[in-house]
């Protein structure tokens, strides 16, 4: 793996975990009603935590291509703001060169949220 894709893709992954996570709390904060109701039927706490485990698999999907977007757009406002996108122009990077780790990465988070749609989201709903 290139020194360029390693600092790309450490610098996206700080981004993403982040991104992901805050929507994760966010989206989970929003389905307080549900947990309330679960709650006032008299569920106790182990099965509680198995609901809110088996939401997020409905989030995913929601989450992580909002979070890859957010980390893209913020990825490259980091690196032209600090000069370093101009650098690597110069250096006689492509625009194709700097973009690829970014959208081979972006192919395996699609992979990963067809799998959380087609069977986390199925089995989940099973459970």
């Amino acid at each position: 793996m290139p020194i360029l894709w390693r600092y790309l893709l450490t610098q996206y992954f700080k981004i993403f975990s982040i991104s992901l996570s805050g929507f994760l709390i966010l989206l989970l904060v929003t389905r307080m009603e549900e947990t309330a109701q679960i709650l006032a039927l008299g569920a106790s706490p182990s099965q509680m935590g198995l609901f809110l485990f088996f939401q997020i698999s409905y989030i995913l999907p929601i989450a992580i291509p909002i979070s890859s977007l957010i980390s893209t757009v913020l990825l490259f406002k980091n690196i032209s703001h600090s000069s370093e996108l101009t650098a690597l122009r110069a250096a006689g990077f492509s625009l194709k060169a700097i973009l690829f780790p970014l959208l081979l990465t972006s192919y395996f988070l699609f992979l990963l949220n067809l799998f959380a749609v087609s069977e986390m989201a199925t089995s989940s709903h099973l459970n």
